[in-house]
C-alpha cells in the first residue's frame, strides 16, 4: 500500500527470465491499480510472443529450447497516471489473454496455419541468478 500518491510517467516494461516446455508461447504482463476500497483497474498490458522475443534485433524466429532459461521483455507502452495514496499496484503475468490477444497454439509452427494446440508449462524465474523486474518510471513531485 502506498503511503503517498505516486505518478508513473514513461515507458513501462516487465523483464522476465523464463523457461517453457514448448517451442513458442506468449507472455502477457498486466499492471493493475488496486484502490484502498479493493476495486481493481487495469492500467495497461502488453504481450511478447516468445519466438519473436528478439524482434528488435533480428526478424528471425527463435524457438524456445526445453530446459533453457531466456530473457523475455514485455513492453507495455507509455503511461502517465497518478496512483492515490492507500492504493497498491499488482502485476499479473499469464500466457493467454484471448480474445484481447490472439491465441498461441504453442507449437512453433507458422502462425494461424496449424490446428494442433499444446499446453505450455512455464517457469518464471525471480532469483539472484535470474532476476525478473518491473521497469516503472516514477516522477518525483517538487516539494514547496
Amino acid at each position: 500500500m502506498l503511503d503517498t500518491e505516486v505518478t508513473i510517467t514513461g515507458r513501462v516494461s516487465v523483464t522476465m527470465n523464463v523457461e517453457s516446455n514448448c517451442p513458442d508461447t506468449d507472455f502477457i504482463a498486466k499492471i493493475i491499480e488496486v484502490t484502498a476500497d479493493g476495486r481493481s483497474w487495469l492500467l495497461m498490458d502488453g504481450v511478447t510472443r516468445a519466438m519473436y522475443r528478439d524482434a528488435a534485433t533480428s526478424p528471425d524466429a527463435k524457438p524456445l529450447t526445453v530446459g533453457q532459461v531466456v530473457p523475455v521483455v514485455v513492453s507495455l507502452g507509455h503511461l502517465c497516471h497518478t496512483i492515490a495514496a492507500g492504493s497498491r499496484l499488482a502485476v499479473d503475468i499469464t500466457s493467454s489473454n484471448f480474445p484481447m490477444w490472439d491465441r498461441n497454439p504453442n507449437t512453433g509452427h507458422a502462425f494461424a496455419q496449424d490446428a494442433e494446440l499444446r499446453i505450455a508449462d512455464q517457469v518464471i524465474y525471480h532469483d539472484e541468478d535470474h532476476p525478473s523486474e518491473l521497469t516503472l518510471p516514477i516522477v518525483r513531485a517538487a516539494i514547496e
